[in-house]
């Protein structure tokens, strides 16, 4: 299903790692060109956070030979493509010539444009970045934002602000109807801190640089208890929720390499209360 007119995989792919460079992923992770040949040529390209029947569909529809996600379809690293391997969309698109990208961690550390777009729409002035450990974050604490180094970030209003007025700024930001949070939430909030995705490991570092509030998609249960007995209150807006500037930003940087681009919004899991959808 190659473009005759379009650009190749490969050159595409050159570009997103002069953006956020393979080099960055986390050891455990699975970056890069994961399906296809990059040879291949497209004139454009699916954005989603998951490879998906939809997004599969979506750029068959549309002729595009290339899918750049944010979550590897193939984790980890040692598992391989066969019709028989089970849930295997991977196979699907590699049947249909779509190549598959994923920028994972890499994208995490190196999209500033996420600090930017988040921080400014919760009225955050950025003070640094978190690190994996505690200590990290101390050594570097005070340092100016760098791509490529850290993950999310931590700030401040100006002003102390009422829970409900941040509240209202998160799902505004977000596109989101509801989170958890530990309970009771603060009632004023000073200082903030945001990572995408499972932010688990960051909890006690968002409690060292005295976070008043900690948004991520999600952290788990005992974490979460963790966070409030540390004195900071956590937010888990969703795994997939939290990672939503992930699409926006990848989208404005294939449209700068000249593609057409379709993104995949749909989400894949739901708060449901027993009632009628």
């Amino acid at each position: 299903m190659t473009s005759k007119t379009g650009k190749a995989v490969e050159k595409i792919l050159s570009s997103l790692e002069e953006l956020a460079p393979s080099a960055m992923a986390e050891d455990w992770d699975n970056v890069g060109l994961l399906v296809g040949d990059p040879l291949w040529t497209t004139s454009g390209a699916v954005v989603s956070i998951d490879l998906t029947e939809e997004a599969i569909d979506l750029a068959t529809q549309n002729g595009f030979s290339l899918i750049v996600t944010h979550h590897p379809c193939l984790f980890p690293k040692s598992r391989g493509i066969s019709r028989w391997t089970p849930g295997s969309l991977a196979f699907e698109a590699m049947r249909r010539g779509i190549a598959v990208v994923s920028c994972h961690t890499n994208f995490d550390r190196c999209a500033l444009e996420v600090v930017s777009q988040v921080s400014e729409g919760l009225g955050v002035e950025v003070k640094g970045r978190f690190y994996d450990t505690v200590a990290e974050q101390r050594l570097k604490s005070g340092e100016s934002l760098v791509r490529g180094s850290g993950y999310g970030f931590w700030g401040e209003f100006r002003h102390p602000r009422p829970f409900s007025e941040v509240a209202k700024d998160v799902r505004n930001t977000f596109k989101v109807n509801g989170f958890w949070i530990t309970n009771p939430p603060p009632s004023r909030v000073v200082r903030v801190g945001f990572t995408a995705g499972k932010g688990a490991s960051f909890v006690e570092s968002a409690a060292d640089v005295k976070c008043d509030l900690f948004i991520t998609g999600e952290v788990g249960y005992h974490n979460a208890l963790q966070g409030q007995r540390l004195g900071v209150a956590v937010m888990e807006l969703g795994h997939r929720e939290s990672e939503r500037f992930f699409v926006e930003t990848m989208k404005d940087w294939l449209l700068g390499l000249g593609l057409r681009v379709m993104d995949v919004q749909t989400p894949t899991q739901m708060f449901w209360s027993g009632g009628k959808k």
